[in-house]
């Protein structure tokens, strides 16, 4: 599905961070909330594990690796799977 990011403005379906506020959904490109200086930790995984990656690509590296996933484990918020 495509959709815009609250950071760039850009329409596509490239992976994003779905934040709800309220009554209002935002979305993120990965990347642009990263650099955004808001200090999100699960954007900032994923960039990081994922280098230049965009699109398809990106999408399959968190499907393969779900490092927002690591973080929430590494800070207690979920369990590590089997």
């Amino acid at each position: 599905m495509e959709r815009n990011c609250i950071g760039c403005g850009q329409v596509d379906d490239h992976p994003r961070h779905h934040i709800s506020i309220g009554e209002d959904d935002v979305f993120w490109h990965m990347d642009c909330h990263a650099r955004s200086g808001q200090g999100c930790e699960l954007c900032k995984a994923v960039v990081d594990s994922a280098g230049e990656l965009k699109g398809d690509e990106l999408r399959a590296h968190i499907q393969q690796n779900d490092p927002a996933k690591q973080v929430l484990v590494a800070r207690g918020l979920v369990a590590q799977e089997g």
